[in-house]
């Protein structure tokens, strides 16, 4: 299968493509969003104009994104973040994507971004 619509890179915060994202907010919560501009929309939860969860818990640290070359896709991921349980969004942010439970690993091969 060709990952080739999948591109993670942890520095990369300027370039505008489709991203799902995850900020851990000042109360320790954590928000999971996407966007077509990581720069603006990290300003917009800052500054209190991003989401109502982060406007309540500033302020917030990005702690992960994955890049995407399609909005749906970045959308349909952080659909499926929104239903994981703070311990499997840990795995995810720290990268150990091995550890993912409920993940075989051909799911880990063709849907889960490559680590860094």
């Amino acid at each position: 299968m060709d990952n080739s619509h999948r591109r993670w890179d942890s520095r990369s915060t300027v370039e505008s493509c489709p991203r799902s994202t995850s900020f851990a907010c000042a109360d320790g919560s954590y928000y999971t969003g996407s966007t077509t501009n990581l720069e603006l929309r990290i300003a917009e939860h800052q500054s209190g104009v991003g989401a109502n969860h982060t406007r309540k818990h500033r302020p917030v640290e990005l702690v992960w994104h994955c890049d995407f070359d399609h909005v749906d896709a970045a959308y349909l991921w952080e659909r499926r973040i929104h239903g994981w349980t703070r311990a499997k969004k840990e795995l995810l942010i720290d990268g150990r994507y091995d550890e993912l439970p409920g993940w075989s690993v051909r799911h880990r091969w063709h849907e889960l971004p490559p680590g860094p």
